[in-house]
């Protein structure tokens, strides 16, 4: 069912809408300032945004942590298959996130960088497990399924090490931290 036919079995609500007010781009038709009102709305909408933000932040980094500390007890194909989910999240949220000015030299030096060299040892990881799980499934050789398990310990081994240099706790103090702070670039479009 496409979406023009769910709206003619009414089973999404449209408003009518004519081809005109489709495919047109919106005109100003005068350059007069916006009232107070509009201001104090905009202003609104603003800090519900910023609110959201924060808020999305705080959840997806509380699960991006949650999800290496489990790691970080026991390295397993399931824990590094969530880990690096929750990790692909926090990290889609926040290239959002960095465009309305939330980013700081300092969040990237000790959270981003750290995060993103970790998604990738985790991507290694994974890669190793998936390659190892096609090899049983295609019968590969006892010769070349050991190697792919001596290349899937040492991918593994550099993922410990890695979680290791995260320090856990300190990362995640950081994380909560910059997710409750608004960032003052967020105002771009407010202008006092």
């Amino acid at each position: 069912m496409t979406l023009a036919n769910a709206a003619k079995n009414g089973r999404i609500k449209t408003q009518a809408k004519t081809l005109a007010s489709v495919t047109s781009k919106p005109t100003l038709r005068a350059k007069a300032a916006p009232s107070k009102s509009v201001k104090a709305s905009m202003d609104d909408e603003l800090v519900v945004w910023v609110a959201v933000e924060s808020r999305s932040l705080t959840t997806l980094s509380e699960l991006a942590i949650k999800e290496l500390k489990r790691l970080d007890k026991n390295v397993t194909t399931t824990r590094i298959h969530k880990a690096r989910v929750a990790l692909r999240r926090w990290s889609a949220l926040w290239k959002l996130l960095r465009d309305d000015g939330w980013e700081t030299e300092e969040f990237y030096a000790k959270v981003n960088k750290p995060l993103n060299h970790m998604l990738k040892v985790l991507g290694n990881a994974r890669d190793a497990d998936i390659n190892l799980e096609l090899g049983k499934e295609i019968k590969i050789s006892k010769h070349l399924r050991d190697e792919w398990k001596a290349h899937r310990e040492n991918a593994r081994a550099e993922l410990r090490e890695c979680v290791q240099n995260l320090r856990l706790k300190k990362l995640e103090k950081r994380m909560i931290k910059f997710a409750s702070l608004a960032p003052e670039t967020v105002s771009h479009g407010i202008k006092n």
